[in-house]
């Protein structure tokens, strides 16, 4: 069954046609009925992985920070296509996937990653954030830059994406986030990266070790 979109295109099945978007252009084609879809150990955790990368894009599509994507791509498309080779470990008989969480990426840019920034877990139950200053002006690295955090909760009935803005690398700076008591660190996994102040570009990920 298809569904009309605002702009008056078709999305969906229509008898034996299959309506769709790609790269920013609606398609049509013939849907074929004899396609069967392979049970060998590949193809299953292929689809594994294809269906966790999507979750887990879909769960994080409020943090992600790629400013220079072209208008046909979405965010979420762009995680997709850049933490893909970071879900690998798949256990086919339990039907999970296990990221390689030090690797993802929830950003992208030319600005250099923000460094020295480090992480505390308390007793409080909350996160100590501690960020260096640093007044350098240089291609890549602007005191104005602001610097940002993902908190990643892997708890497992659900993913969940905390942003935080830690300040910016001319200030640094000190930041205590409170945690919800359900969160233990074994679950959490903490990343960081810069922004422009104008929001045209921004730096790679890192993942900072939780002390």
């Amino acid at each position: 069954m298809a569904r009309v979109l605002y702009s008056g295109h078709r999305k969906g099945v229509v008898g034996s046609d299959l309506y769709y978007k790609l790269y920013g252009k609606h398609r049509v084609k013939a849907r074929s009925e004899d396609i069967k879809l392979s049970e060998s150990e590949k193809a299953v955790g292929n689809r594994l992985i294809f269906k966790d990368v999507r979750k887990m894009s879909k769960r994080t599509r409020y943090v992600l920070c790629y400013p220079n994507l072209p208008e046909w791509e979405k965010p979420y498309h762009r995680f997709m296509s850049l933490n893909r080779p970071y879900f690998t470990d798949v256990d086919t008989e339990t039907q999970t996937v296990m990221p390689e969480y030090e690797r993802l990426q929830f950003s992208e840019g030319d600005l250099m990653p923000p460094g020295g920034v480090t992480v505390t877990y308390s007793e409080e139950h909350a996160l100590a954030f501690s960020v260096p200053s640093s007044s350098r002006d240089i291609p890549g690295c602007q005191a104005t830059d602001v610097i940002r955090a993902v908190v990643l909760v892997t708890e497992a009935a659900y993913t969940l994406a905390v942003p935080l803005e830690l300040g910016t690398r001319g200030e640094g700076g000190m930041l205590t986030e409170q945690l919800e008591q359900m969160w233990q660190k074994e679950n959490l996994h903490v990343y960081t990266f810069a922004e422009s102040a104008d929001g045209t570009d921004a730096s790679a990920t890192l993942h900072l070790n939780i002390e």
